[in-house]
């Protein structure tokens, strides 16, 4: 069903202001948004926590000697392990969830590719998961009904 332009138009308006206000959550898949030519990937996401660890190793080593720096360095390796994947996480959720807000044709862009879901917050229902779902429906059950916010 192609809905018209303006309805497009007024269905995204009530969806904005409801992420805005924190009624309606993005979620997001960083494997599926992570990509070169993905509007929402940057590469020194994947950089600046290896460079972080490295520079911390290094300082270690020119400080406190060779042990200083290989302990700098395993525990730079355990941290980059666990924590970098949190980082462009974060990283991703935030820059998609501006991106969604930027504009009607950024959010059609993006739900085109995946990756990208739209939930009511702290509701039962799942949320609405691009590119499958329909946002359109999820904006006129969710928002435009009796309890819209």
């Amino acid at each position: 069903m192609n809905d018209r332009p303006d309805d497009d138009e007024a269905l995204y308006g009530k969806l904005q202001t409801a992420i805005r206000s924190g009624h309606v959550v993005v979620y997001t898949d960083q494997h599926q948004l992570s990509f070169q030519g993905s509007p929402v990937h940057r590469s020194e996401d994947h950089l600046i926590p290896l460079l972080v660890t490295m520079g911390f190793a290094l300082l270690l080593l020119l400080l406190g000697g060779l042990l200083a720096g290989l302990a700098g360095m395993a525990l730079g390796a355990v941290l980059h392990w666990a924590g970098a994947s949190h980082f462009v996480a974060w990283r991703i959720r935030t820059r998609t969830q501006a991106y969604l807000l930027s504009g009607l044709r950024s959010l059609e862009a993006l739900w085109k590719m995946g990756g990208v879901a739209v939930g009511m917050k702290d509701s039962n229902e799942p949320p609405c998961l691009a590119p499958r779902g329909d946002w359109r429906r999820f904006v006129r059950r969710n928002l435009l009904s009796n309890g819209a916010r």
